[in-house]
């Protein structure tokens, strides 16, 4: 604060500094931001795809399918883990925190390349920007599904598992999430390695893709599916491969050069399609 531009930048956070209430607040704003993300992939993504997902696969087991994700309370999980994630009230700061506080704090943060925000776009194209915060500590994602798990194993109908049953359900429902976890880390590396280039998430009426790094220069793109599995299927690559999807993100950003799906598996080429290796990707973009 005082280094920066003159001491004169970060000005709506010195009532802050002077009560020796900052880093309680910074704590604060990074702790909202990771609870918006976990309550995020509940309420939205977990609910209308990971736990559909989930319940898809149990059914489908070979070993031990079951229909037990059917029945689950889905709101009062998403509840339970809402009351769990709730940050410390206004009244245990000497000063609160408003709004342009946590702009700044906020400013800080990507500043300091803690976050990062990615862009979610949408054809047909809406008028309301939205975004992604990006924490660059995946650790603190993977506590919060932690906590999603624990909320789900306290479910009633749950409880009615037997115990391999349990461990098997919330492996799978783990694994679902890590993904979206991975699809994080993978977004957050391209956009720091490429900053030159616009990345973004790409959804359409149906489907989206994961990443697309578009190039401003050249007029092209590549297109990803970021999956947390170690199996290569072409289930992985249906929307890289719908000709729809294709023909408007063309038109919108120029040729497609690439289509890649990254997972966890060996790299190769199969029907036009780059599955490459996640981790490899990364130490290449690192």
């Amino acid at each position: 604060m005082r280094c920066w531009q003159n001491g004169g930048h970060f000005r709506n956070l010195q009532d802050l500094y002077e009560q020796g209430e900052l880093t309680g607040a910074v704590n604060r704003i990074i702790e909202d931001v990771n609870h918006r993300f976990t309550i995020e992939v509940l309420t939205r993504a977990f609910q209308s795809h990971d736990l559909a997902l989930s319940a898809r696969n149990l059914r489908k087991d070979r070993k031990n399918p079951n229909d037990i994700l059917d029945h689950i309370d889905r709101q009062a999980v998403t509840d339970r883990l809402k009351e769990w994630l709730m940050i410390a009230e206004e009244e245990e700061m000497t000063v609160g925190i408003e709004q342009v506080h946590c702009q700044e704090i906020h400013e800080y943060l990507e500043t300091l390349d803690l976050i990062q925000e990615v862009e979610i776009r949408t054809i047909p194209q809406s008028c309301r920007k939205r975004y992604r915060t990006l924490v660059s500590q995946p650790g603190l994602r993977y506590a919060q599904a932690s906590a999603l798990i624990q909320a789900l194993s306290e479910d009633p109908v749950i409880e009615t598992l037997n115990i391999r049953e349990r461990s098997a359900l919330k492996q799978r429902i783990l694994s679902e999430i890590q993904g979206r976890m991975l699809e994080d880390i993978v977004l957050l590396e391209t956009k720091m390695h490429w900053p030159e280039k616009e990345v973004f998430v790409l959804q359409f009426a149906l489907g989206e893709f994961d990443m697309v790094i578009f190039d401003p220069e050249k007029l092209e793109c590549e297109v990803f599916e970021i999956k947390h599995s170690q199996v290569r299927t072409r289930e992985q690559a249906r929307h890289l491969l719908d000709p729809e999807n294709r023909r408007k993100t063309e038109f919108r950003y120029g040729p497609i050069t690439r289509k890649t799906v990254l997972y966890r598996g060996e790299t190769c080429e199969e029907d036009g399609i780059r599955y490459q290796n996640v981790e490899e990707y990364l130490m290449q973009a690192g």
